[in-house]
C-alpha cells in the first residue's frame, strides 16, 4: 500500500458543504495570520478573517474567499466553517466595487467594522489578481 500525502478537507458555510476533497496542503487564513495545514499537524481550532482559502489537491487548486468564521484540525480532518465562502471565480469588478461601495457607507469610527471591510476588498482583490 502506497501511502499519501493527503488529509480530508471540508468547507461549509450555513447555506450548504462547499467543497470536500483530499487535500496535500490548505492556506486558512486565521485571525493571527495566515496558518499552513499538511498532513499530521497539530490539532487546532481558530477563528478566521475574511481572506483568502487555498486548498492545493492532487487534482488542482481551489481558492475561496471567506468573510469569516472558524476552523478546525484534528486527526488529519481540516474542516473550515465559514460565515460566507465565495470560489474564486465568483469574484469580479462588481463584487469589489459592491465592497467598496460598503466601506463607504459604514461608520468611519467603527474601526473594526471598517479594518473588516477593507480586509474583505484586500482579499477579493488578491483572488481576482490570481494570487
Amino acid at each position: 500500500m502506497t501511502a499519501t500525502n493527503t488529509f480530508s478537507t471540508t468547507l461549509v458555510t450555513p447555506e450548504a458543504v462547499m467543497l470536500e476533497t483530499e487535500a496535500n496542503f490548505a492556506v486558512i487564513p486565521a485571525d493571527d495570520g495566515q496558518m499552513g495545514i499538511l498532513k499530521n499537524r497539530a490539532p487546532v481550532i481558530t477563528r478566521l478573517t475574511p481572506g483568502v482559502l487555498k486548498i492545493e489537491t492532487p487534482g488542482g487548486v481551489y481558492r475561496y474567499f471567506v468573510g469569516g468564521g472558524y476552523a478546525q484540525l484534528k486527526n488529519n480532518q481540516l474542516t473550515v466553517m465559514a460565515e460566507e465562502a465565495l470560489p474564486e471565480e465568483a469574484i469580479n469588478a462588481d463584487r469589489i466595487a459592491m465592497e467598496e461601495s460598503r466601506l463607504t457607507q459604514t461608520d468611519a469610527q467603527d474601526l473594526v467594522a471598517v479594518k473588516m471591510v477593507q480586509l474583505r476588498i484586500g482579499a477579493m482583490r488578491k483572488l481576482m489578481g490570481g494570487d
